[in-house]
């Protein structure tokens, strides 16, 4: 009797599955919708089942290839003498990084963690596969905060517990990604660094998706680095589900798989006429990763080419580049004062820029494409330049600050002409100070990131029987539906000038001004003319503090 392969067995399950499960029931497995299942569901399912039907067939061509054969992966580091002390030095890095990221994690959420909550996690499992009604939808985050929610109940430690997760792992993940490229005291020492970041900590306490994109980031570049330079094709294979994995995290990851293509395009070129055996190997991967990218996107393709993709962006300020920047050097000097030490981590990034670039120009690549091509497509699209856009480059930053700490210390043993007998030992002096720095500056990143619940306690402790409470903008939906209020959303100026007639008192209550100075000009002259800030509360998202004021003057 002939023996059948298991790649063969798996191949023809997902191409039967794509040829004869209609769309419709599909979709009804998924979810039930009384009123009918919507057009762009329908499509969203007939994507689905070609997908599998590549993917099916994918699996009968290559699933059998010699290729697949070779190892996976050899630790380089394996067989060096203090290779035994790894293990136990970041297993300490480790927990440190998680006690500090578990501390203060049920602090107060901020608007896009509460929209991730009420629209996403809330939902059962075939909602939020099929529902992408906003950029504000990261997949895979919302996938791993419900099941969260199903093992320990509905919390905000429960919501935010895969964030700290997916910081844990960057770190470790940085750790394997500097031993690549950098040496294995910086890569040590850059996981150091990334555990009191005061950027790190509060993004592994932000229940989005973006510690996750940069968990995948660090992943892929290093199996990237690795698939460039060993001949493992399997490598790729692993690589291209990573991606995917990522992908479906935060859709921005896309983007930096396009930057990793880039860079091999670069280097096939470059190696054109070395013997290199599986060299069209990696763009197979990169095919690989794009089928599982529209696997996984398949069910919602058609909503995301909708209104969604093109949902529109007001706030002029937020589009500039220039504003990006300043908003990141502002970022920088969190518990630092002056410009002296911005000149300083300035020099420091420009010696490790410039030693990269000599000795190991890929890192420069890896560190800068991706962001070029991120700021390019946001400003094409006008979209915001949110500096967490750019977040997930922080680890090759942090691998790059200490490469340029070494070399400083190298370049003052020099010029002071100082003679050591451990050359390593300066740079890591001045890292040390660097990493103190920062362990100083993260105490910052605890507190509520918007304190919605403090001005809740404060309106409803003062405000008298008679008094109307307003809220607008997003702080309509957070007192809302977060909190079950009854308290009266502004939409319009006659709406406004309608509910202040014939009242004693008016409160309103709104964060982010910059915004509704925008989508609400008139309502906010009125505001700054009629109303006093009573009290402003704030948290640790930089701008986001919520105003609470009040008029006694009455429209009427």
């Amino acid at each position: 009797m002939k023996e059948y392969k298991l790649h063969i067995v798996f191949g023809l399950i997902l191409i039967s599955a794509g040829l004869f499960v209609s769309s419709a029931d599909l979709v009804n497995i998924l979810r039930r919708l009384p009123a009918g299942i919507p057009q762009e569901l329908l499509l969203g399912a007939k994507l689905f089942k070609i997908g599998l039907v590549i993917i099916g067939a994918s699996v009968l061509m290559f699933g059998k290839s010699a290729i697949w054969k070779s190892e996976i992966l050899k630790d380089k580091n394996a067989d060096e003498p203090n290779g035994k002390l790894v293990f136990p030095f970041l297993t300490i890095i480790l927990f440190t990084a998680l006690t500090i990221r578990i501390y203060g994690l049920n602090e107060g959420l901020w608007l896009d963690e509460i929209l991730t909550l009420e629209n996403y996690v809330k939902a059962p499992f075939g909602e939020i596969v099929t529902n992408y009604d906003s950029q504000n939808q990261h997949f895979l985050y919302s996938i791993f905060a419900h099941t969260s929610f199903l093992l320990f109940g509905e919390s905000i430690w429960a919501l935010r517990l895969p964030a700290v997760l997916f910081g844990v792992g960057s770190i470790c993940a940085l750790y394997f990604m500097g031993r690549q490229i950098a040496t294995p005291l910086e890569a040590f020492l850059s996981s150091i660094l990334l555990v009191f970041s005061y950027h790190h900590i509060w993004f592994s306490q932000n229940a989005r998706g973006y510690i996750g994109l940069l968990f995948f980031t660090l992943i892929t570049s290093w199996l990237f680095v690795l698939g460039l330079s060993k001949d493992r094709p399997k490598l790729w294979l692993v690589y291209a589900v990573v991606a995917a994995l990522g992908a479906y995290t935060h859709i921005s990851m896309i983007l930096i798989i396009i930057g990793h293509f880039i860079i091999y395009v670069f280097s096939f070129i470059a190696r054109r006429n070395e013997l290199w055996r599986t060299k069209w190997i990696p763009f197979m991967g990169f095919c690989f990763a794009a089928l599982l990218t529209f696997q996984l996107y398949s069910l919602v393709l058609p909503q995301m080419f909708g209104e969604t993709i093109g949902e529109g962006r007001i706030v002029t300020v937020w589009k500039n580049p220039i504003w990006t920047l300043f908003e990141i050097v502002r970022g920088t000097k969190i518990g630092f004062k002056g410009i002296v030490p911005l000149i300083f981590a300035a020099g420091i990034l420009s010696l490790g820029i410039w030693n990269f670039k000599r000795k190991n120009p890929v890192v420069i690549g890896l560190f800068f494409i991706p962001i070029m091509i991120v700021a390019t497509v946001a400003i094409a699209m006008g979209r915001h330049l949110w500096p967490r856009l750019f977040f997930f480059s922080i680890g090759f930053g942090v691998l790059i600050i200490a490469r340029g700490s070494m070399e400083l210390g190298r370049l003052v043993t020099r010029l002071l002409k100082i003679e050591t007998k451990r050359s390593m030992m300066p740079g890591t002096i001045v890292f040390a100070l660097i990493i103190l720095a920062f362990a100083i500056s993260a105490r910052k990143a605890y507190g509520p990131k918007q304190d919605y619940l403090s001005a809740l306690r404060f309106v409803e402790s003062n405000k008298k029987l008679d008094d109307i409470v307003l809220t607008i903008g997003s702080t309509a939906f957070v007192y809302e539906r977060y909190y079950g209020l009854d308290w009266i959303e502004v939409g319009d100026l006659e709406n406004f000038n309608s509910i202040r007639a014939n009242r004693n008192a008016t409160w309103i209550v709104y964060t982010f001004p910059v915004y509704l100075e925008a989508e609400y000009p008139n309502i906010m002259d009125i505001v700054r003319d009629d109303f006093k800030v009573v009290k402003q509360f704030y948290g640790t998202l930089n701008g986001g503090a919520i105003f609470v004021c009040r008029s006694e003057v009455s429209s009427s």
